[in-house]
């Protein structure tokens, strides 16, 4: 991975590259390793990326950086959100602790333990935590606080009141106890349950696997469009399947529903009741056709990848991508 990065830099370097957005958003993390080598291309060598501190002080295992970066000046942008966990955590953190970066989205998943396998009597094994990561600054990115536990024994995240402030390479200050906060704060992109419930549920999937036995070939992927006509045979292919239609409104409004008549209030009411569930009430292909502009990004990006692979459909999403393109137009922290 981190080679991989690196490979991609220094392309993108020759091709003349100004700024560099590195997308972590709902990256679940992977080896710590990687996540030292990824930092490794942008910060000095031997440059302090993360410590493994556990309740004996002495133990505590820091990971440095071991090669020469690629550039130490390049303006990057570090996209996250609430799925982004684990090492990916500890390059954004890393990046901003170092003002190398400016981090982008929203609060981080707050993933920050460190697990130890033990083993057991006959071939058991137990995965026991030993200790947690924390940034260059200080900084432990872990949101839930095991150690405080409710009454009923369940725990939650780590309150703001007993977060702490912590410094930046250039004197900014951040704080630790929940995930990585953004520099600046991104909308999320929003989608209708609908949008969710065929993309989830296999519909989208079912479907391009579908157009592909139709279609020997598409157009070369920057003229590759969903058309009009396309998505009516979409929405003929979705009629057909199972899945769970309502909007949020109709849910919301079924457990109301159900609420009145444990009350005993539905038959009073039962005119009124009717009268709303018919006017949110709508059929599959008059909702399919509501969300149309939802929908189809989604179905060109499934197509594409059957025909020109995983890449393809990286670059059919960006198309669409409304947090990219405002990332792009936000000033950066300067280092």
């Amino acid at each position: 991975m981190g080679a991989e990065v690196k490979a991609a830099v220094q392309r993108l370097k020759t091709q003349g590259m100004q700024k560099l957005v590195l997308d972590l958003r709902s990256n679940g993390g992977g080896l710590l390793q990687e996540a030292v080598n990824i930092v490794s291309l942008f910060v000095p060598k031997g440059t302090v990326v993360v410590t493994a501190k556990g309740k004996d002080e002495s133990s505590a295992i820091e990971y440095k950086t071991t090669t020469d970066p690629v550039d130490t000046e390049l303006p990057i942008v570090v996209l996250v959100n609430s799925t982004t966990a684990s090492s990916s955590e500890i390059v954004a953190g890393a990046l901003q602790d170092f003002d190398r970066a400016t981090i982008m989205g929203s609060r981080t998943y707050g993933k920050g333990l460190v697990q130890s396998i033990r083993p057991l009597p006959y071939n058991g094994k137990l995965k026991v935590t030993t200790a947690k990561y924390y940034t260059p600054s200080g900084r432990c990115v872990q949101a839930i606080d095991y150690s405080r536990r409710n009454e009923d024994g369940s725990v939650g995240h780590i309150p703001d009141s007993l977060t702490r402030e912590f410094k930046t390479a250039h004197g900014r200050t951040v704080r630790d106890g929940g995930g990585i906060t953004p520099d600046v704060t991104l909308k999320n992109q929003e989608y209708s349950r609908l949008t969710y419930s065929v993309v989830m549920g296999g519909i989208v999937e079912q479907y391009a696997l579908e157009y592909v036995r139709k279609h020997p070939s598409i157009a070369p992927l920057d003229d590759f469009h969903f058309t009009d006509t396309d998505y009516k045979d979409f929405v003929e292919f979705a009629k057909g399947k199972e899945f769970d239609y309502r909007s949020s409104a109709k849910t919301y409004f079924d457990q109301v529903k159900r609420e009145l008549e444990s009350d005993g209030l539905a038959d009073s009411m039962k005119e009124q009741i009717d009268a709303l569930d018919k006017a949110i009430d709508m059929d599959k292909e008059t909702f399919l056709n509501l969300k149309k502009d939802e929908i189809i990004p989604f179905i060109e990006e499934e197509i594409a990848v059957r025909y020109y692979f995983q890449e393809a459909g990286i670059k059919v999403r960006l198309r669409t991508d409304e947090q990219l393109k405002e990332a792009l137009g936000k000033p950066l922290i300067q280092i």
